[in-house]
């Protein structure tokens, strides 16, 4: 019973409307690919109540997170998800979108499997059309359209609720 988490960029409206429907005697999972990053969301979550599995893919920000979250921060890469209905949600904020638009569906299948049935799954895109690198990191951006087509191709995994914001 726990979150997995990311850590870049969420408002906390955004954070409440993810656990809403997940109770806090249970637990919700974030990841990044630099899947906590600075430790916000993963403190943020535990603050809440919810018991965290936090994760990133970079060494360093592991131990930057841990040390402002209060926790372990486990190292692994998005490739690297094997659970199997293991979390009541996942939080993949502004971290997916770190990946390539060819490995997604995988990405997203993985987190599928990961999330137990009735589970909840949040992640966030930069919006348009574009995929390549930008200020020397890597983007996949996505309209409402191209994330709606991506998400068929993922088994047990669908769109409840999808909006855009400035």
């Amino acid at each position: 019973k726990c979150v997995r988490r990311s850590t870049f960029g969420h408002s906390t409206k955004t954070a409440r409307i993810f656990l809403f429907p997940i109770p806090t005697v249970t637990a919700a999972m974030c990841m990044p690919r630099c899947w906590s990053g600075s430790g916000r969301d993963t403190k943020y979550f535990l603050g809440k109540g919810y018991d965290v599995e936090a994760t990133d893919g970079s060494k360093e920000l592991c131990k930057i997170a841990g040390e402002y979250a209060g926790v372990q921060v486990k190292q692994m890469l998005f490739e690297e998800l094997d659970a199997v209905e293991e979390y009541d949600g996942v939080w993949a904020c502004a971290s997916i979108l770190h990946v390539e638009k060819k490995q997604l569906p995988d990405i997203l299948g993985k987190i599928a499997a990961a999330t137990k049935k009735g589970g909840v799954v949040y992640t966030s895109f930069k919006y348009g059309d574009f995929e390549g690198v930008r200020n020397g990191r890597f983007f996949t951006y996505l309209t409402e359209e191209s994330f709606g087509e991506l998400v068929k191709e993922i088994p047990n995994l669908a769109v409840e609720k999808l909006w855009v914001s400035a």
